[in-house]
């Protein structure tokens, strides 16, 4: 095995933001159609609304920060989305990532609990969602980082590949509500990114292909919920304190790792 090269805990602020999300499931279906959510949280109309008739979900999506914010709303399930928005151009280190996540998350946040606060229905579950990169080198300098947060496993940076490693390690709730345990399932990788650009000639209808050189980033993507075993409603004046408490999770990880 070779040597390790001596790695450090970065900054939460280091870690980009791929994707956030915030999950709900109500205890009564959702009428979707008479839904004026994006507006009343956002403060204007958004850019696309999508009704399907048949399974009653809507869609809306709308520019917000760096990113497209969208709103999916099921009948039993709610999902608000920060992702990237498709860039004009491509830059060859461009990771698909809207910006830190201490800020991004400050920022989601502060749209998040004007819902939670003024919209949301009653809720069975609630979960914090989020896809974070940090981009490295090459691929045996992405271990080397995961081996800092992941103590428990034995990574050897450059005889391995392919590897993934996912666990879930509950905790009760500190917020005094009984029965309330929480999941904090990690997933840990590197990924590489390669984007393809193509090249159109209207002369001779014909195209071409080109791929940027290969990016790599640590992965991590974290879904921290309510277990799916409470019984009862979530109480409605303790669902920004249950979403900050999720929250917390995933900061505390970022700063720690893998730990119980």
């Amino acid at each position: 095995m070779s040597q390790k090269t001596q790695k450090s805990v970065v900054s939460i602020n280091d870690w980009q933001v791929a994707d956030l999300r915030l999950t709900t499931f109500p205890e009564l279906p959702v009428k979707a159609k008479e839904i004026e959510w994006w507006q009343s949280t956002v403060g204007e109309s958004p850019e696309s609304r999508t009704f399907y008739p048949k399974s009653g979900e809507l869609r809306e999506q709308g520019p917000f920060e760096t990113g497209v914010l969208s709103l999916n709303i099921q009948q039993l399930r709610i999902d608000w989305h920060l992702t990237k928005a498709l860039p004009h151009e491509i830059a060859e280190d461009d990771l698909p990532t809207v910006g830190g996540f201490s800020d991004i998350l400050q920022s989601f946040h502060n749209l998040m609990q004007k819902w939670l606060e003024n919209d949301c229905p009653k809720l069975r579950r609630i979960a914090f969602g989020s896809v974070l990169l940090l981009p490295v080198e090459r691929r045996q300098e992405g271990y080397e980082q995961l081996s800092v947060y992941l103590p428990h496993i034995e990574l050897d940076p450059e005889g391995s590949s392919d590897f993934m490693y996912q666990i879930n390690r509950p905790r009760n709730s500190n917020l005094g509500i009984p029965n309330l345990q929480i999941n904090r399932l990690c997933k840990w990788s590197v990924s590489v990114f390669v984007n393809t650009l193509m090249k159109l000639d209207p002369r001779t209808r014909s195209s071409e292909q080109y791929y940027t050189p290969e990016v790599y980033a640590c992965r991590l993507e974290l879904d921290i919920n309510t277990t799916a075993d409470f019984k009862g409603l979530l109480p409605q004046n303790k669902l920004v304190s249950i979403y900050e408490e999720l929250a917390a999770f995933g900061r505390e990880i970022l700063e720690k790792g893998d730990i119980p």
